[in-house]
């Protein structure tokens, strides 16, 4: 604890030694507390790109082989209560601008079938590569002002070739209960991944009925008591996924009772359906988004069907493509649900 009070105080008062970076200038209403590390941003060496300076008051194995150039050993000099320095490691990584999922989720007008699609497509991509994450929730996932979404903080990355288990392995309220430090293989984004699929698909398919239950770090079911079978708001999901034929998210919610965090078929999806990212997003869209109206028409259009299925492959809100193409949110909804990713 002494350990944190005086990193935060020195930060605070912009007062810290570097052993390396040059003119360093921190932004100390940006400063936030992780359970291993004080995130601030900055700018280093007169530049005006934004930075993530973290620093480390607990030690960490695998910064070197996670974050490669970007870790800084005993980069930052903190000055203890006692008035003698003290260097503890740092990772400096470009600033990434964006508002983190949990808060989006707040927000009076989210649009949870966007996001639900958004996030789907991510967690597809991140399947396919040979590394984990370690640390799926929310808070460490930022939406850009397109709607892309990026991954932050991967302390607790897991990769074949990495020497040394993490001292990381997720947080409470998004992991598998029976996963513990032990556990660092390809698996153990899996609970993780279906836990946040299925919690936006079930806030866009009815979020006035469940958003009363969505908490303030984005979790909506009680992991501990999924695996016990007992979570009520769990058996409501299954109900609303199976009135609207949304066979995807309800094999995800069923898989949440599972005993192991491991869920090895999350990882066959891709192969056995060919499934892409880009026509996931789509497809998504086209269970969560709004019913059409059978008065609608497609008058509202005035650009081809390329562009919009590119700009909604990209990575837009459908907000956006709205406002691009001149037309209501509605009417983008009903063309995606017609072409279908032809």
């Amino acid at each position: 604890m002494a350990e944190l009070i005086s990193l935060l105080n020195t930060l605070r008062s912009c007062t810290p030694i570097f052993r390396t970076l040059k003119r360093v200038i921190i932004d100390t209403d940006s400063i936030s507390l992780g359970n291993n590390a004080v995130v601030a941003r900055c700018s280093v060496g007169g530049r005006n790109r934004a930075m993530r300076l973290k620093c480390y008051y607990r030690s960490h194995p695998n910064l070197a082989e996670i974050y490669n150039s970007s870790y800084l050993p005993r980069e930052v000099g903190i000055y203890s209560l006692g008035g003698h320095v003290r260097y503890v490691d740092a990772v400096l990584t470009p600033w990434v601008e964006g508002t983190s999922l949990d808060v989006v989720m707040q927000q009076a007008d989210a649009d949870y079938a966007t996001l639900s699609a958004r996030f789907d497509a991510m967690a597809l991509a991140l399947l396919a590569k040979p590394y984990a994450h370690g640390d799926l929730k929310p808070s460490n996932i930022i939406l850009s002002s397109s709607g892309a979404m990026q991954l932050i903080d991967w302390d607790a990355m897991w990769r074949a070739d990495m020497r040394l288990p993490s001292n990381e392995w997720g947080t409470s309220a998004f992991r598998h209960p029976t996963r513990g430090r032990n556990d660092h293989n390809a698996h153990i984004d899996d609970y993780s991944i279906v836990l946040i699929s299925a919690t936006l698909a079930a806030l866009a398919a009815d979020s006035r009925a469940l958003r009363p239950y969505l908490q303030e770090d984005g979790s909506l079911f009680d992991v501990e008591l999924l695996v016990r079978g007992e979570e009520p708001l769990l058996d409501y999901a299954l109900k609303l996924f199976e009135q609207r034929g949304d066979a995807m998210h309800y094999h995800e919610a069923e898989l949440l009772r599972s005993p192991h965090y491991a869920l090895p078929s999350i990882h066959e999806w891709q192969s056995t359906s060919g499934v892409t990212p880009e026509r996931l997003i789509v497809e998504s869209c086209v269970r969560c988004g709004a019913e059409e109206s059978p008065t609608s028409n497609d008058s509202g259009i005035t650009a081809d069907d390329e562009r919009l299925v590119a700009l909604y492959s990209s990575g837009a809100m459908i907000r956006s493509i709205a406002r691009q193409l001149n037309c209501s949110e509605s009417t983008i909804r009903r063309r995606i649900k017609r072409l279908r990713l032809k």
